[in-house]
């Protein structure tokens, strides 16, 4: 199973979420990590899940992924590389 990074974008496969994108924002061990997106999703609370109920998406923002792991992040900045990172996806399909 891949442990996905900060700062990398992931897609909701199960919950009520289910379809919903979100970075993640802190790696809790190896199953679980906490995932926000910003707007319904902030970062001060942000949603645990399952890394096997997300599909870990080939895009990450490292400059955000540092930014979150030194808790120096807003969620405007969120949403900001949230679009970026939806954007490269869009391209590439």
């Amino acid at each position: 199973m891949t442990i996905p990074t900060t700062g990398q974008l992931v897609c909701s496969n199960a919950g009520r979420d289910q379809g919903s994108y979100y970075i993640v924002t802190r790696i809790i061990d190896e199953k679980l990590v906490e995932v926000a997106n910003g707007s319904s999703r902030k970062l001060n609370s942000s949603k645990r899940k399952n890394i096997k109920h997300l599909k870990i998406l080939p895009y990450v923002d490292e400059e955000l992924g540092s930014r979150l792991e030194l808790q120096q992040s807003n969620d405007h900045e969120l949403v900001k590389a949230l679009n970026k990172l939806l954007q490269k996806k869009i391209k590439q399909h």
